[in-house]
């Protein structure tokens, strides 16, 4: 399991974590941008898309970062026309 980004009282997480059967942890690279309230789905070939969210202080994030178990490498690879919330 992939847990990316989320929120804590100092704000937005870029962290990133993976998750094992047995339920120990293992961070890896942070993301670029911290996010919270984001979406994410899983891509073929075992990576995850986490879309959107917001960084609290400057609003609603009009970007994407695709996250590769294999690599731990992390890129921006979208960015919406606009900002918006759902």
């Amino acid at each position: 399991m992939l847990v990316a980004g989320g929120a804590s009282a100092n704000g937005p997480l870029a962290s990133v974590e993976i998750l094992d059967d047995s339920g120990a942890s293992a961070a890896t690279a942070p993301m670029s941008t911290a996010r919270a309230y984001q979406v994410c789905a899983p891509l073929p070939g075992g990576g995850v898309l986490v879309a959107g969210g917001t960084s609290f202080g400057n609003g609603v994030i009009n970007s994407a970062a695709s996250a590769f178990r294999v690599s731990s490498a992390y890129s921006i690879s979208l960015r919406a026309p606009s900002m918006r919330e759902a």
